[in-house]
């Protein structure tokens, strides 16, 4: 499940052949959303999650009883930690070993009302020389990790519960939608080398600054394509559905003059908007989302030469609107989307990101419902 701010999606999939995904059944069902972390109308959810759930199970003809949710950016917290272990003698490093540090980098997390729900190594260190992202097998004596742990609130980890009970759901696994997505997004070269993923929705932008196999850092505010929307709907006084297909046919990349117009069909009328003042409203709303990913940036010094890469439906499909952002952020940005057939749209990579990370896990559904369980979330992915 993907909890989108526009809609929530339910994705049932399996591995096919050469790795490959094949997507079984697929339910969607559109919301309020959320803001600043908080859904805006909590009280639709458990509708909401089933509407989409049970329009996946009729396509798949499957019932779930497993179900592993997404969350988005807004929900989450990255914190960084860097552990140190002794091995005693100088051996091969064991997988035992790794999920030791994990559990040592958990013990040194402050104490809070959250839930761990992954932890993603961004470097290990092997005798203070050797640096790899894989050290399992390798010979050393002390390993030093660098780690990354998402959390959320136990709030909200509990509000998701009661729904899934509600639901008939039996167990229940969350995961942070940005790790997905960078772990599926991008190959384990590029992420090594140090990657920035800004995924815009609808309400809702994260910039994820990703080293590794996990996050160096992330930042989310509650601005989004929806509102690029609202700007038209509001300075030229169209109804917000003719805004929203308004929005969706403006064209940044192209000089337009005075008297040129944007058309819009509505039932039997078609409405004419000037596209100078369009674009320069659009344009203006773009530059105000690329000043907040620059405040992003300015607190991650160490990324100043990551590649830079934009997904979600947000702004991605509008044509020119990464240009836009990429001048007001002063780095090159090129647009991202799974490469999975029917599915390489740039609003689909969370989807299908958690979908992968679903399908990749040994111990996907760990965090049962009214059960808690350490040994879960301390695997992390």
């Amino acid at each position: 499940m993907d909890i989108g701010s526009s809609s929530v999606s339910v994705y049932i999939g399996e591995r096919g052949i050469n790795n490959t995904i094949n997507v079984l059944g697929r339910g969607e069902c559109a919301y309020a959303g959320f803001s600043n972390g908080v859904f805006l109308r909590p009280n639709e959810l458990t509708k909401t999650f089933l509407s989409a759930l049970k329009a996946a199970e009729n396509n798949s003809r499957t019932k779930v009883r497993l179900l592993n949710i997404g969350l988005p950016g807004e929900f989450c917290t990255t914190v960084v930690q860097d552990v140190e272990l002794s091995l005693g003698k100088r051996r091969k490093v064991s997988s035992a070993d790794l999920l030791d540090i994990n559990e040592l980098g958990t013990s040194q997390l402050p104490n809070g009302d959250f839930k761990i729900i992954n932890i993603q190594p961004l470097t290990y260190i092997l005798d203070n020389s050797v640096r790899t992202l894989n050290p399992d097998g390798q010979l050393a004596s002390k390993i030093a990790s660098r780690l990354s742990f998402s959390i959320c609130s136990n709030a909200l980890v509990n509000q998701l519960t009661e729904i899934c009970t509600a639901m008939g759901v039996e167990e229940l696994d969350l995961c942070s939608a940005l790790v997905a997505q960078s772990l599926f997004l991008f190959e384990e070269s590029r992420r090594d080398n140090g990657v920035i993923l800004i995924d815009c929705g609808y309400l809702s932008t994260s910039v994820a600054i990703i080293k590794g196999d996990g996050l160096a850092a992330h930042y989310s505010f509650s601005v989004g394509g929806a509102h690029i929307a609202a700007d038209l709907n509001i300075h030229l006084g169209i109804p917000y559905i003719i805004a929203e297909s308004l929005k969706k046919i403006v064209k940044l990349s192209i000089n337009v003059g005075q008297e040129q117009d944007y058309e819009v069909v509505q039932g039997n009328d078609m409405l004419r908007y000037n596209s100078f003042v369009v674009n320069a409203l659009v344009t203006e709303r773009i530059k105000a989302i690329g000043k907040s990913v620059t405040n992003a940036l300015q607190k991650c010094d160490f990324a100043s030469k990551y590649s830079v890469y934009l997904t979600g439906g947000g702004i991605s499909f509008m044509r020119g609107a990464k240009d836009i952002l990429a001048k007001v952020i002063e780095r090159k940005i090129d647009i991202i989307a799974p490469t999975c057939y029917d599915f390489n749209k740039p609003h689909l990579s969370s989807s299908i990101s958690l979908l992968d990370m679903v399908l990749n896990s040994n111990d996907n559904f760990t965090q049962k419902v009214n059960k808690k369980s350490l040994f879960g979330w301390l695997l992390g992915r």
